[in-house]
């Protein structure tokens, strides 16, 4: 049975030792932006949420769930200089697995992804073409 989104963020407001309240609001403090991003990252794993749909759970923009969820990626690429958040989601991902094992692969990485196999020949799909936006 997969937990809830307020399962994980408690969990994660214990972890980081932060009160609930200040993860689901709009505080800006180091601390409760660290927690925030790992509790959105955890439920983006764990529960396999779409973006919009977390966005609704935790009452911001899908936009900034996004952002986020790029920012700890970026800070689990570099465990020397957050060495607090890399013990603290080892120890969450331990606690998760313990729930289910569908969150580590194999070698017991929870940073893992499935391999993507590339699509070629009359199997690939037509490119769309979209005009206006960024670049």
């Amino acid at each position: 049975m997969k937990p809830s989104v307020s399962a994980i963020v408690s969990r994660v407001c214990a972890l980081f030792d932060v009160e609930i309240d200040a993860v689901l609001g709009k505080g800006r403090r180091e601390d409760i932006i660290l927690a925030r991003h790992v509790a959105w990252w955890a439920v983006r794993k764990r529960l396999g949420l779409t973006y919009p749909a977390m966005a609704a759970e935790f009452d911001v923009d899908h936009t900034t769930i996004q952002n986020g969820l790029r920012s700890i990626a970026k800070k689990f690429e570099d465990p020397e200089r957050y060495p607090m958040l890399v013990e603290n989601v080892s120890t969450l991902v331990q606690q998760m697995a313990t729930e289910t094992p569908a969150i580590l692969n194999q070698q017991g990485n929870p940073f893992w992804r499935r391999p993507v196999t590339p699509v070629t020949g009359d199997e690939a799909p037509p490119l769309k073409l979209v005009r206006g936006g960024r670049r």
